[in-house]
């Protein structure tokens, strides 16, 4: 029969001090063993490291060499051996404990209820004392023991809910430590009082199984170390503050030696004028703030990392400043945001090139030549919408040729709608009627939609996208034809730059004669205004039927009296001058721009930018002719 392999003991990682059956194993109880089952794992050979050689150094060398350390590492070193175990743990060993606790400045001195081992392992060992899993909490000084997140919470007795003693002459804020924690409350913090629960468990027992006599003794002799525990607990709590302090402000101070070593090594390269830039930024990188010195291999790590950081940020710098320098020349415009303007091809092979050295201005020399190709994919990207949507998609879709594309794309019959207008087509006639007109976009306006662009968050990462438009065809056919058949041209081939140089004044004819109660006045609609009463007429269920006003009664409508915003305005000029989308050119980049009325822009001119020429711009979103005005009946010729 073969022979079985001994049973193993498992060694237990917390003291019995804090263990529910503390006082049975002091009786005489066996340590809890393995099951019966398991087999003893076969021993490890350990490797050799650098101090393999220590324990063979002479007994009085290795004292030299113990109290030169930290209590840590006397620590760290007693656990390595069952032979430096027995040594260090030895009461002849005392000094080594007490020279090592003396080479730390200020800490406080062992208390007579501990001994010199008991206390550094109190004080520096970071396991905790119930599961024994490393933990970075300070010890609790109060109850002499450490503990991790988990095993305080499971601990904790709050004191309103323990039930003092029956004995009068017995309490527990006499004989046991008071833990203080901070609680988090709905409106504030505020301090809880707690109790340990194997001391109270420990108290407990001490007063039901002993004797009465040995009861009050032990007792007594509690109540007698409990003011030095607190005591002790105080003075070693502001030394642990003291030592925190001392290692933040070491931290800040290696921190801010290795921002300057790394930003004078950066100097030396050249990029000290694109640093000073990005300062606070650079400051908080995840390889500049690490509080470690640096090193020249740290140094030949970081360095292929920061440089191309460092050119990226300036090439954005000098590319955010020569798209602003375009835009003010080029105010009406189409034009990218810098998201766009990085993204693009030219972008990035630019950002892929810049090599090792500083970043110049004449990288962007031909910006112009981007602004083109950019309006130009742009363009593409919209006139595919158009295909795809009208168009099978197989194999000869590739072959459509771009004049094609382009061509349909311009025609007035050709609207898109984004996903941030459907409520104002549903619910129109709750909306004001220029919110309407705006709906059905033409292009090039659609272009510089703000659902399309970056124009709202102004980001260095929100691009350009034509995911949440749709092409109208149906709009086209049904809203729109009707107005360019009026005007006696093929919806077919008419381009919205046709209908601009036309300049048509239509009437509604349905709304003129299909009204229960007819006004003297007639509601005179430019083309494009004229979409957006398609939108909301309550005739739309019959069908349109448009007039468009003879060349006399269209002049006299482009010269009449309207009203824009609740203000009287003559002419056609006035009117679009008191639209909301006017804006300055030299805050066309800023973060706080606003469109205004002509008006308003001037006003801001005036007063911002003293001592300028007045430069505004329409944006580029808001086409011309949003706009309607009333007539007399009898001036609108059928």
């Amino acid at each position: 029969m073969p022979r079985e392999n001994p049973k193993r003991k498992v060694r237990k990682t917390a003291y019995t001090e804090y263990d529910e059956d503390a006082d049975a194993k002091t009786n005489g109880e066996s340590v809890a063993s393995a099951s019966s089952g398991a087999t003893a794992k076969p021993p490890t050979r350990r490797r050799k490291g650098r101090l393999s050689l220590l324990p063979t150094l002479a007994m009085d060398i290795l004292f030299e060499v113990f109290i030169r350390l930290q209590p840590s590492d006397v620590l760290n070193i007693m656990y390595t051996s069952k032979g430096f175990r027995d040594l260090l743990a030895a009461p002849s060993s005392t000094f080594i404990w007490k020279a090592v606790r003396e080479n730390l400045e200020g800490f406080p001195n062992c208390p007579p209820f501990l001994s010199e081992v008991e206390y550094a392992k109190l004080a520096f060992n970071p396991h905790c004392y119930r599961c024994g899993k490393r933990t970075p909490n300070s010890p609790q000084w109060e109850v002499l023991a450490r503990f991790c997140n988990a095993c305080l919470d499971n601990m904790l007795i709050p004191t309103y809910r323990l039930i003092e003693p029956t004995d009068p002459n017995t309490s527990y804020e006499d004989v046991l430590g008071l833990i203080i924690k901070k609680r988090q409350g709905r409106r504030r913090h505020y301090l809880d009082h707690f109790y340990c629960e194997p001391q109270v468990n420990r108290v407990r027992r001490h007063i039901q199984n002993l004797p009465e006599k040995s009861s009050q003794t032990w007792l007594a002799d509690a109540k007698r170390d409990a003011p030095g525990i607190r005591e002790h607990a105080k003075v070693c709590r502001d030394w642990e503050s003291k030592v925190r302090e001392r290692r933040q402000e070491h931290l800040a101070e290696t921190k801010l030696k290795r921002r300057d070593d790394i930003q004078q090594r950066l100097s030396q390269l050249g990029f000290g004028p694109a640093l000073n830039r990005v300062m606070g930024e650079f400051a908080n990188h995840r390889l500049v703030k690490p509080g470690v010195g640096l090193t020249e291999r740290i140094w030949n790590n970081i360095k292929p990392v920061l440089i191309p950081w460092i050119q990226e940020r300036e090439a954005k710098r000098l590319a955010r400043s020569a798209l602003t320098a375009y835009k003010i020349l080029h105010p009406d415009t189409f034009l990218p945001g810098i998201a766009d303007f990085l993204a693009s091809s030219d972008g990035l092979r630019i950002l892929q090139d810049l090599g090792d050295v500083p970043v110049s201005e004449e990288i962007f020399g031909d910006i112009g030549v981007f602004m083109d190709n950019w309006r130009r994919t742009v363009t593409l990207q919209l006139a595919g919408l158009v295909v795809i949507a009208t168009e099978e998609h197989d194999k000869s879709l590739d072959q459509v040729a771009h004049a094609a594309k382009l061509a349909k794309l311009d025609l007035a019959t050709t609207v898109f709608i984004c996903e941030c207008k459907q409520y104002v087509i549903q619910y129109g006639h709750q909306k004001r009627m220029d919110e309407v007109q705006r709906a059905y976009m033409h292009y090039p306006w659609v272009m510089a939609h703000p659902c399309v662009s970056n124009e709202h968050l102004d980001s260095d990462s929100k691009l350009f996208s034509i995911k949440d438009l749709r092409y109208e065809p149906e709009v086209g056919a049904r809203l729109i034809k009707p107005i360019i058949e009026a005007c006696a041209l093929p919806a077919e081939t008419t381009r919205t730059s046709d209908m601009d140089a036309l300049d048509p004044r239509l009437i509604c004819l349905k709304c003129k004669h299909g009204d229960a109660k007819p006004t003297d006045n007639t509601a005179v609609y430019t083309w494009r205004s004229a979409i957006g009463h398609a939108i909301i007429c309550p005739h739309k269920e019959t069908g349109y039927l448009w007039h468009r006003l003879s060349d006399t009664a269209a002049k006299m409508a482009k010269a009449a009296e309207s009203s824009i915003y609740e203000t009287k305005v003559v002419g056609d000029a006035a009117r679009e001058a008191a639209i909301i989308q006017w804006g300055c050119t030299q805050c066309r980049d800023s973060k706080y721009r606003y469109a205004n009325n002509l008006e308003g822009v001037k006003s801001h001119i005036k007063e911002m930018h003293k001592g300028s020429e007045p430069a505004y711009y329409r944006y580029a979103r808001c086409p011309p002719g949003l706009f309607e005005v009333t007539l007399p009946a009898d001036q609108c010729d059928e």
